[in-house]
C-alpha cells in the first residue's frame, strides 16, 4: 500500500479521502484484515488492526509526499536522510526504516496482547523516488 501510495503524486491525500467517505473502498485494507485473521484475530480485532495500520500508513505517506513537495518548491530542507546502513541494505532510508518500525511496533502490540502472529510481509518494500 506505501509503495503504490508513495508512487502516485498527492496519492496518500486521494486514498484518505476515498477512505473517509468510504472505508470499505480501499482494497489494501481487506488484504491487512485478511491477514490479521489468517494469522489469529478475531474479526473485531482484525478490522480494527486493519483499520490502524491503514491509519498510520496514510499519515505517513502524506507526510513523505508533503515533505517532498516542500522540498521540490524550496519551501524547507528535504528530511529525506541517507542509507543509515545498520540494517545491512544500504538502498534503506532512515524514513524507510522508520516506517518499517512503526509497523513493527503495531504488530508487536496485535502479538503481545491478542496473539496475532504475521508470519507473512504485508507489502513489497516502497521505490525510492530521484
Amino acid at each position: 500500500m506505501r509503495s503504490t501510495l508513495l508512487g502516485v503524486r498527492d496519492g496518500a491525500e486521494v486514498a484518505a479521502l476515498a477512505y473517509a467517505l468510504n472505508p470499505d473502498t480501499l482494497a489494501p485494507v481487506d488484504r491487512l484484515q485478511s491477514i490479521l485473521e489468517t494469522e489469529g484475530a478475531s474479526g473485531r480485532q482484525a478490522h480494527w488492526g486493519a483499520r490502524a495500520l491503514a491509519h498510520y500508513i496514510l499519515g505517513s505517506v502524506a507526510a513523505e509526499q508533503a515533505q517532498a513537495e516542500l522540498a521540490a518548491a524550496g519551501s524547507t530542507e528535504s528530511h529525506q536522510c541517507p542509507p543509515s546502513g545498520d540494517s545491512g541494505d544500504e538502498t534503506e532510508t532512515e524514513t524507510d526504516q522508520s516506517f518499517s518500525f512503526g509497523v513493527d511496533m503495531m504488530l508487536a502490540g496485535l502479538r503481545g496482547q491478542y496473539g496475532v502472529t504475521v508470519n507473512q510481509p504485508l507489502s513489497p518494500p516502497a521505490p525510492r523516488s530521484p
